[in-house]
């Protein structure tokens, strides 16, 4: 759908639900107050009104995934997707270099030191902090939010 969903998205009176739709767009209910951010042929995301949902809503629908909770010292999500198999392959040397990885978290400490080169430079690609409104500063096809490249990020690291 052509719509944009800024206001929904960014407002606190709308819940975020991850939908099936299976390329039916007609299956998805017609209402003024509910917006769809179409996220692939399968599925979108649903931001309806807090007030259109009933107080019993998930013993009406239940999960239909429960969420995993993996730290960084958690080896079950190593085992399950495989990647412990796969390092004990001698020829294969993978261990990781030049291996970009997203993170989808409430916060990041930018400064870490986990987060820096040796240099004192960021190891961050870019931040996107869905909070901060700005004009014409949200990521590449979003509405909303404001990126930091690196380059921003690096100066923010100089600044007190």
């Amino acid at each position: 759908m052509d719509q944009s969903c800024r206001e929904q998205i960014l407002s606190e009176d709308y819940f975020d639900f991850i939908i099936e739709y299976a390329r039916d767009l007609p299956v998805l209910p017609n209402s003024s107050e509910i917006c769809y951010d179409i996220i692939n042929q399968t599925h979108a995301v649903a931001y309806v009104p807090v007030s259109d949902i009933p107080p019993d809503f998930l013993h009406i629908i239940g999960y239909s995934a429960y969420p995993n909770i993996f730290t960084i010292l958690d080896l079950e999500s190593l085992e399950g997707s495989g990647i412990t198999r796969l390092r004990q392959v001698p020829n294969l040397v993978l261990r990781g270099n030049g291996v970009v990885i997203g993170i989808i978290d409430t916060g990041i400490d930018y400064t870490h030191n986990a987060f820096r080169n040796a240099d004192g430079t960021t190891r961050i690609l870019s931040i996107w902090d869905q909070t901060i409104q700005g004009e014409n500063s949200a990521p590449e096809g979003f509405s909303y939010g404001t990126e930091y490249n690196r380059d921003q990020i690096n100066a923010a690291l100089l600044s007190e």
